[in-house]
């Protein structure tokens, strides 16, 4: 369809004289031109969402993670059904139906943050898990979310080097102050993870909802 009048637009668009292959798209150099294309590279690539909105002991993202992709991304939310849990996670093994990853002395991680009344909220552990701050609100006392944040994994699946994760994230204490972290860990073992499990310290996990995507590599 052409432009409207009242544009005064004046141009010539030119297709291409071949026909295109599958999952092309039409690309113009400016002149007018056009050619077919592969459609642009890079981004993030859906993989899996997991929810829960009642008690659950654990919400597991199986099978996200493989060769395809050298570095993955989780964007969760999450409340505790205990009064002053933390919440957990622990790498999974086995594909679909994974299994949690919990060798002893494995989990090197730390953390740094503040609350809102600007005390230090700092932590570290050599574990079998990664504890993801300090103490939370139950879902008795708030309005879900209480923790929420975002972790980068690198090469979870491979098995000739550790591997290691980033995170940002943030919890609503059972001392009513928000607290905010950053922090980093590896996982002192080669072994091949295919996906990840969130649970609380104590108790269950009330509500959640994690959504995992695979980072293009080029």
């Amino acid at each position: 369809k052409s432009p409207a009048h009242s544009t005064s637009s004046s141009y010539t668009l030119t297709f291409p004289g071949t026909d295109p292959s599958a999952d092309k798209i039409l690309q113009t150099d400016g002149s007018g031109n056009l050619s077919f294309v592969d459609a642009p590279s890079g981004g993030l690539v859906h993989l899996a969402t997991t929810t829960a909105t009642s008690n659950v002991s654990q919400a597991v993202l199986d099978n996200v993670f493989s060769s395809t992709y050298d570095n993955y991304m989780c964007v969760f939310d999450a409340t505790v059904d205990s009064q002053g849990a933390d919440l957990i996670m622990h790498y999974r093994t086995g594909g679909s139906s994974g299994s949690n990853f919990t060798t002893s002395n494995t989990y090197r991680y730390a953390f740094k943050g503040y609350d809102s009344g600007g005390n230090d909220e700092s932590g570290n552990g050599v574990s079998d898990k990664w504890q993801m701050g300090h103490g939370t609100y139950g879902d008795e006392n708030i309005d879900p979310p209480g923790v929420h944040g975002v972790i980068f994994f690198n090469s979870p699946h491979v098995t000739n080097t550790q591997t290691t994760w980033t995170a940002t994230f943030g919890n609503y204490s059972n001392a009513d102050e928000i607290r905010g972290f950053s922090g980093a860990g590896r996982l002192v073992n080669n072994t091949n993870m295919t996906g990840i499990g969130f649970s609380a310290s104590t108790g269950d996990v009330q509500n959640f909802t994690g959504r995992m995507y695979g980072i293009v590599n080029s």
